[in-house]
């Protein structure tokens, strides 16, 4: 899974959450077609970032799949509608890396000139 994957499962999950107010794991799993260990493990990083509440359903069998259910959190529409979500975050990062990289190849290039014009002028 790409990163641009990742943040848009993110998005998508926190989404149908807000839109839910209320939901689990497994209903999300099945309507993203994500794996819902999967979901889980995104689901535990948001509750982290305070984005979701999670509830642990209790499941006899351990080798289940364990579920949450999950509820957003007040910060929850505020990243998504304010901060743009996990995608537009992923989308600055790039940005910021590209140009970082585009500035460092100038100021390369630009040294290389300056020597190449120093080097022809003492000719």
């Amino acid at each position: 899974m790409s990163k641009l994957e990742i943040a848009r499962t993110k998005d998508n999950l926190l989404k149908y959450a807000v839109s839910q107010g209320h939901s689990n794991t497994e209903a999300v799993s099945s309507l993203l077609t994500k794996d819902a260990n999967v979901l889980n493990f995104f689901c535990e990083e948001m509750e982290k970032d305070g984005l979701l509440e999670l509830r642990a359903y209790a499941t006899k069998d351990i080798s289940t799949v364990k579920s949450y259910g999950i509820i957003p959190t007040s910060k929850t529409f505020y990243f998504l509608q304010i901060n743009g979500g996990y995608e537009r975050q992923f989308r600055k990062e790039t940005l910021k890396e590209t140009w970082m990289k585009t500035k460092i190849v100038a100021s390369v290039l630009n040294a290389i000139l300056i020597l190449l014009i120093g080097y022809l002028s003492l000719k």
